[in-house]
């Protein structure tokens, strides 16, 4: 494929939906054996648990966030909030742990499937980061939130938040490195330091997204800003 007919490619949005299909497949029910109504009840506890801290953390942040208060807003007990999580910090790498999943498996559908160029993988890995924060904007900005309250730790947290976001690093990188060497991509690229850039701007988004209330047509609007960004500089001239 010529570099102008790559950009092209990359250009066109014809090629967003083979990540929605990728998405929906994920969430074909597969059939299972039979739960038990304990199993549901737990599972259930742990899902509401989850869902009351994300909330408390990005409401009041890392150090405002505590089992007491998890308990309350739960109407629950803390010794029941402790009967399925050790600690606070148990139950945000139990969220990030699930982050990191839900993030890199649209990608990896794509990946399995066939051997896209670089062009339709660096599409795909930017379409399945923009569905997953549509989709779950209270997890993605506890991710970025957690970058913050946990920068220079050495917690068990703090390597689960780096891990993530230098995956994502490593995957654009290793996607931008390609297509600059088969000329699809501007020869100028360092491909580490845009990847930086690009995972970072997500965050930024995240971030100012949180700011308009998670306002639909604000979120859609960074995102397209963010990706005519992304196009322009990765174009061959």
């Amino acid at each position: 494929m010529g570099s102008q007919a790559a950009y092209e490619v990359l250009n066109q949005d014809q090629h967003a939906p083979a990540c929605h299909q990728a998405e929906e497949k994920r969430h074909v029910p597969q059939q299972a054996r039979k739960r038990t109504k304990h199993e549901i009840s737990r599972d259930k506890s742990i899902s509401l648990i989850k869902d009351a801290t994300t909330d408390l953390f990005i409401e009041r942040g890392y150090h405002n966030c505590h089992i007491e208060a998890i308990a309350r807003a739960l109407g629950m007990t803390k010794g029941a909030v402790y009967h399925y999580f050790a600690s606070k910090d148990e139950i945000i790498l139990s969220l990030l742990q699930d982050i990191d999943t839900r993030i890199f498996e649209a990608l990896d559908r794509v990946e399995g499937n066939s051997t896209p160029t670089a062009t339709q993988r660096l599409l795909a890995f930017l379409h399945a980061q923009a569905a997953y924060a549509v989709q779950n904007p209270k997890a993605f900005t506890m991710l970025v939130l957690c970058s913050f309250s946990f920068a220079g730790d050495d917690s068990p947290v703090a390597e689960c938040v780096r891990a993530i976001f230098e995956r994502q690093e490593t995957i654009i990188g290793e996607i931008l490195a390609e297509g600059v060497a088969s000329a699809e991509f501007a020869r100028d690229i360092v491909p580490a330091t845009l990847a930086r850039s690009i995972v970072g701007a997500y965050a930024g988004n995240v971030v100012a997204w949180q700011r308009s209330g998670f306002d639909p047509a604000v979120g859609r609007a960074l995102v397209a800003e963010l990706r005519a960004m992304i196009l322009a500089r990765i174009r061959p001239t």
